[in-house]
């Protein structure tokens, strides 16, 4: 599973899962999302404060929790509903949640000043055992 994380359409470097999270992980909870959250959050925090971006309340742990066990239950039980619900449901503190077919999920923020933030949760199809 990947997360990748973008302002005004430019990619945000060194937003990743350390270590590697697949979507077995996820399902089978044998790794701590609450934990593996904190290095993608902390890169973008630091990618936005360095562009002097106020992002207060920006729940960026928890978003990426939330959407990296909608995209794991997707992949999962092969149907979208769960990601779906994740749009649906939305999340707390962005403007909107899109689901993309293949099962990616991405969260949207417009900052103060117009600029706009993407935060996207990908499945990594890679189901080896």
């Amino acid at each position: 599973m990947d997360v990748g994380a973008k302002l005004n359409s430019k990619p945000i470097t060194g937003v990743e899962f350390s270590p590697d999270v697949s979507v077995a992980d996820v399902v089978n909870r044998s790794v701590d999302l609450n934990i593996l959250s904190k290095g993608p959050a902390d890169a973008i925090r630091k990618h936005l404060t360095d562009q002097k971006i106020n992002y207060d309340n920006l729940p960026l742990e928890k978003a990426i929790v939330e959407m990296a066990r909608g995209v794991s239950s997707t992949c999962v039980d092969n149907c979208p509903s769960s990601a779906r619900n994740v749009t649906r449901r939305g999340i707390e503190g962005y403007d909107a949640v899109s689901y993309a077919e293949g099962g990616f999920l991405t969260a949207e923020k417009t900052f103060e000043g117009g600029q706009k933030f993407e935060l996207t949760i990908y499945p990594d199809f890679d189901f080896e055992d």
